[in-house]
């Protein structure tokens, strides 16, 4: 990136690869707003995927038309030649292939990369919560500042995924550990639960929504069986969001999303989990505080509305 001063574009699962400053850092693909972050890219005549996994999403989605490829991977590039120009397939090991990149001379670039900055800080600020009501953006924000240092944060299926795909700063690899692809809800809290038990004495955090707290809340008895210092953060809204807002955007009738009507996941304790629930930024603030404080397994429960949502997943 630095060699070819060219726009660096994500998957959700390469995340932390490079950090979200990085000058050449222009967002993540699929997630929220993704329209925006290939709006920066569209200049493109070359586009090179490096170990691209199709699973995340099919090149044919998005590669600008015109504009040939080039691959480096381990396998060779799964793409259909009708819709996508491949003219260069190189199969083998990653890391040489990158040297050799680099040991070449740059051909030369045209990219404005304080344009592409202007771009990403325009595409981050709409992730700060403009809402009266406590949504997902403030609370992920808030989370943000709690986990400490180093931390490790596990993330579940949701709309909440795609916040924090595009959203979550990220400096180094495996800081953020999600699914995406074949991705079932249920990944977050197993997926903290390795962190802990791979990762001693590193702060992690599982981010789950209430819907997907039902797919793995078994779980929690491993986590208090363990006593892991892991904290689950649940984004109660009471709706399979990502469901509901796919059966609106389609023009169907809102049908089987609600998780439940209101109030809480429950009281006191969850499968011997201490449980703390929360309704607003002040209190979700000091309740995580305490939790990363308490080096042990802990619940914050924040009640959130969903709305936010609407206008940043799945574009």
């Amino acid at each position: 990136a630095d060699r070819l001063g060219a726009p660096v574009v994500l998957t959700p699962m390469a995340k932390g690869l490079i950090p979200n400053d990085h000058p050449s850092y222009a967002g993540v693909l699929f997630h929220a707003l993704a329209d925006r972050v290939l709006d920066a890219c569209r200049q493109a005549d070359l586009i090179l995927t490096i170990g691209y996994d199709p699973v995340e999403f099919n090149l044919e989605s998005w590669a600008f038309p015109g504009a040939p490829v080039v691959s480096i991977d381990t396998e060779a590039a799964d793409v259909d030649p009708a819709r996508v120009r491949l003219v260069a397939d190189a199969v083998g090991a990653i890391g040489p292939a990158l040297d050799r990149l680099a040991a070449a001379a740059p051909a030369g670039s045209s990219w404005d990369l304080a344009a592409l900055a202007a771009h990403r800080n325009k595409l981050l600020a709409r992730f700060e919560s403009r809402s009266a009501s406590f949504g997902p953006c403030a609370a992920l924000a808030l989370l943000r500042d709690a986990l400490p240092a180093g931390g490790i944060l596990t993330c579940d299926v949701g709309a909440h995924t795609h916040l924090i795909g595009q959203q979550w700063p990220t400096p180094h690899p495996d800081q953020l550990l999600m699914t995406n692809g074949w991705s079932a809800m249920g990944f977050g809290l197993p997926a903290a639960i390795a962190a802990a038990l791979c990762r001693p004495g590193t702060p992690v955090c599982a981010v789950i929504g209430d819907g997907g707290l039902l797919m793995s809340a078994g779980e929690l008895s491993t986590l208090a069986r363990e006593k892991l210092p892991v904290v689950v953060v649940v984004l109660s809204d009471h709706d399979l969001a990502l469901i509901r807002i796919k059966q609106q955007r389609k023009g169907n009738p809102i049908y089987g999303t609600p998780v439940r009507k209101s109030g809480s996941i429950g009281s006191g304790h969850l499968l011997g989990v201490p449980l703390t629930t929360v309704g607003d930024a002040a209190g979700f603030k000091t309740a995580l505080k305490a939790a990363f404080r308490s080096n042990k397994p802990i619940i914050v429960e924040a009640l959130i509305d969903s709305r936010e949502y609407d206008d940043l997943v799945l574009r």
